[in-house]
Formats: structure tokens, sequence, C-alpha cells
């Protein structure tokens, strides 16, 4: 009755595929994938919408963004255009990042969205972005190969004060192959897990403790106090894990985790690691982000179309969908 009552609440927030004038807290930012522009989620969880698209400086579609914890600004690709922008809410400006180009596979953001490392697959390099999102610029141009042949999951820590990159090699030929690494400011690295297949990561409580699925094993690793002594502890047979993970996140309150699977069942654990819910999206997830608010998640399909939003602080989380944007027929 709960999902029925919210899905009636948000009917009147879109006709037609189109979004009409909504009034509320401003929740979020989304790209549109028909259109090409940015709309903010407006109202609360339960009866969002979203609003029209924001007004920008230039007439050309964004084929690319990624937001921040928070959403408070997007790193945006606009077609046509070598750069990357900055886009914020109540600004038309595109502003580009000198020395940051077009065609990254994966941008991931700090706890806090002050820092970002970017990464190019065709060349291998990983752009080290920090300030964000006064004055940003490039902290470090990094070529990862060294570690290994094939980046996995990234994470950055706040101030850009140091880099979680996970490597994955042939297991197959080599056991020893694969791992979780911190690099440092000054550019030196250590291996801070037991994890040979490390799949996710996330970074929690202000960058001191991380999280990592091991793909390999199907366990939840802990790490305490990243950045000093490293203190591993494994969470063995993480439901689910087998079956394939997009991502991981924990809230900024440190209180909950959320695993979101390939087959879009998403897993809410304690910070314990211990299971509090299980709930479906019904579509592929590709990434899960904390949202600003306690213990709540955003979680997106690849399409671009699918949105969902997770508050996971009481005793029975609840997820709730944001209207699809679709194409009116």
């Amino acid at each position: 009755m709960r999902h029925l009552i919210s899905l009636l609440l948000l009917l009147p927030l879109s006709v037609a595929g189109q979004s009409i004038a909504v009034n509320g807290p401003k929740l979020g930012l989304l790209l549109d994938p028909d259109s090409g522009r940015l709309r903010q989620i407006l109202g609360i969880p339960g009866a969002m919408g979203v609003s029209d698209s924001l007004e920008l400086e230039t007439d050309r579609r964004i084929t690319k963004a990624a937001f921040p914890p928070g959403h408070s600004y997007a790193l945006a690709e606009v077609d046509g255009q070598d750069a990357m922008f900055l886009l914020q809410p109540g600004n038309s400006t595109l502003v580009p990042i000198p020395g940051v180009g077009r065609g990254t596979k994966k941008i991931e953001f700090s706890p806090s969205g002050d820092s970002a490392v970017v990464f190019y697959p065709r060349s291998s390099r990983l752009l080290v972005l920090k300030d964000l999102p006064t004055t940003p610029e490039v902290e470090s141009d990094i070529d990862p190969s060294g570690l290994g042949r094939v980046v996995t999951p990234l994470a950055i820590a706040d101030q850009a004060k140091f880099l979680l990159i996970g490597i994955y090699d042939d297991l197959k030929t080599d056991t020893r192959a694969g791992g979780l690494f911190l690099m440092d400011a000054a550019g030196s690295t250590r291996r801070i897990s037991s994890s040979r297949k490390p799949i996710a990561v996330s970074l929690f409580l202000r960058s001191k403790h991380a999280l990592i699925v091991d793909g390999q094993t199907g366990s939840l690793h802990m790490i305490r106090d990243v950045e000093g002594v490293a203190r591993e502890e494994i969470i063995p047979q993480v439901p689910g894990i087998e079956s394939g993970v997009a991502g991981i996140a924990s809230s900024n309150d440190g209180l909950r985790i959320v695993i979101a699977h390939a087959d879009g069942v998403i897993l809410v654990l304690d910070a314990a690691g211990a299971e509090v819910a299980r709930l479906n999206c019904g579509f592929m997830p590709q990434l899960v982000q904390a949202a600003g608010q306690p213990s709540s998640f955003w979680v997106q399909g690849g399409s671009g179309g699918d949105l969902v939003r997770i508050d996971a602080g009481s005793y029975t989380p609840n997820l709730w969908f944001v209207p699809r944007l679709r194409r009116a027929q």
C-alpha cells in the first residue's frame, strides 16, 4: 500500500514524459538522456518530480554528466567540445577545467565532493581534480599501468589526500595479481587489502575508512584507518555478491551501507555489515552514491532515465522512484 500511495503522488508531476512546474526542496540533479539537458529533482521522497531544463549558455547537448554526493554541481562533457565543464544550478556558464578533456570512462568524487578522480581508459590516465567546485584544477596526472593491466574501482579522499586504486589482472595465471592500492599525494603506493579482485570500493566517515567488495571470494572488506595502519576486517559471504555488484556506497553519517547488485537487488547493511533490508529497483544499476541527507542514497541505471532514492535510516528502509524521463509520444 505504501508504494501504491507513492506512485499516486508521483502521477501529477509528469505528463506524457514532460515535466511541469514542481515546487519543493531541491534534492539533486540528473541528466535528461533525450534532451541532453540538466534538470533538478524536486519535492520530497515519495513525491518527487523533475524541473524544466536548466538554462545554459550553450544549445549543445550534454553527452555525459557526473554528480558528487549532495548533487551541488556537475562535471559534464558537451557535444563537439574537447573539454570537461563545471556546471552549477543557478549559473548558466559552462566553466572549462584546464587540462581536462573528453573521453572519460569513470568519474569518482570524494565524500564531500571537493575532489574527484577522472579515468581515461584509452590512455590509461588518472587525473586528480581538487578545489571543487570553487576553483577546480588538476592536482596530478597519473599513469597507473605500473600497478597492473586493468583499473577497476576508484575512490578519492577529501582534499585529494590519497587515491584508492583497484587493479584486476588475470588471476588464472597469477594468483598474486590484482589488489587495492593506496596512492598518496606524493605518488607513493602500497597495497592495503588482502582482496585480489576488488570490484567496488567506497570511502566514508571523512575518508577515514573504506569498504571493498571482493569479487573473487564474495566478501565485504572493511579497512579502518586507511591512511594509517589500514586494519582490515572481512565480512564473509555477503549475500548476492556472487551475482555481480554494480557499486557500493556508505551514507554520509556512516550508519548505513548500500550494495547495488547487477540484477537490481539493493542490499542495505548497517555499519557492522549486518543485513537491514533487501530492496529491488527493477533495473540494472550503474551507479550508487550517498545523497545529501543522513542514511540516504541515489541509485541510477545505465540509461540515465532510471533513478531511485533510498532512505535507509528508519527501521524499514524505503525505496522511492523518480519519474522516468521519456520523450513525448
